[in-house]
């Protein structure tokens, strides 16, 4: 965890750290992936006569996904952040949409098919729906 007004001085911090710790997965608001890479462009701009990278040994490898949630995301986002760390090893499939509480509600509960339950309905003589995978649902005999 990085403090909010730690990060907006020092965005580079955080992928220093997700470099150095090895870490395999993070999540973020749009904001703060065009922060991060804006300020590590902006940086290896200015070392470009003193050949000095921003982040010394800087290896993403091991990112298997980063996040991006909290706010809208925007797709120009995605690509500056590929044209910042593309070249340290950031896999090509980095990226994932989060969605928030009400949205991965919406998206679990939807299904195309739905199976009355085997369990006491929480209204008597009212039947209940369940809904879910295949596999939530008990074998009846």
């Amino acid at each position: 965890m990085i403090s909010p007004v730690d990060f907006i001085k020092n965005p580079l911090l955080w992928i220093d750290l997700m470099s150095r710790l090895r870490v395999n997965w993070s999540v973020a608001p749009n904001f703060a992936y065009r922060h991060a890479a804006r300020k590590f462009i902006e940086a290896k701009n200015q070392s470009r006569y003193g050949q000095q990278e921003p982040i010394q040994n800087l290896d993403l490898s091991l990112i298997i996904y980063l996040q991006n949630a909290v706010e809208p995301i925007q797709l120009d986002t995605k690509e500056l952040f590929e044209e910042a760390f593309g070249s340290y090893r950031l896999r090509k499939d980095w990226f994932v949409a989060g969605y928030g509480l009400a949205e991965y509600v919406v998206g679990a509960t939807y299904v195309n098919e739905y199976k009355l339950s085997i369990f006491e309905p929480s209204t008597p003589g009212q039947p209940s729906v369940a809904v879910g995978t295949e596999n939530c649902f008990p074998k009846v005999k």
